[in-house]
């Protein structure tokens, strides 16, 4: 299965994003697509968001590849083998947002982050049209699925499910 990294985009929001001069961002990791049958313009069939990088992801610049990542990934390939599934992994934050008094730990996004890096993943979704997304953890579900303002669900149309 072909594997492609969408390019980021110079977003202007990156201007207002408190991890733009983080001097332990290394890089701004993107969504990773495995395209199916229609290739990576014909729809992805599910599509995994992560809150946002990692120690690892920000070394090697691809996302949902630490110690949980390597574990969700082998079990999706063992599920989809033989099968022509699209499949995507991204990050609600494209940035690493490590902890200040101890850099080498992670910690959950800030909302200022998770506002400022929204349009980045709502571009990818609106691009790879994902029949369902998975939601991995607190801050890709409440950065993405819920309003803020209403706690409703974002487009209840959609097959989002949280874990």
């Amino acid at each position: 299965m072909a594997e492609y990294i969408l390019s980021p985009a110079a977003e202007k929001t990156c201007r207002n994003c408190p991890l733009r001069d983080n001097p332990h961002v290394r890089n701004q990791v993107t969504t990773e697509v495995h395209p199916g049958p229609g290739g990576i313009n014909g729809g992805i069939d599910l599509m995994f968001i992560a809150e946002a990088p990692g120690k690892v992801e920000n070394k090697v610049g691809r996302p949902v590849i630490g110690g949980t990542g390597k574990i969700l990934r082998r079990l999706v390939h063992r599920l989809n083998e033989g099968k022509e599934t699209g499949i995507a992994y991204g990050n609600i934050v494209r940035c690493r947002p490590a902890n200040e008094t101890d850099p080498h730990k992670d910690r959950p996004p800030t909302n200022p982050e998770l506002i400022a890096c929204r349009s980045n993943i709502m571009r990818d979704i609106a691009r790879l049209k994902p029949k369902q997304i998975v939601l991995l953890g607190k801050s890709a579900a409440t950065g993405l699925a819920l309003d803020a303002a209403t706690g409703e669900r974002v487009d209840p149309s959609k097959s989002i499910y949280a874990l």
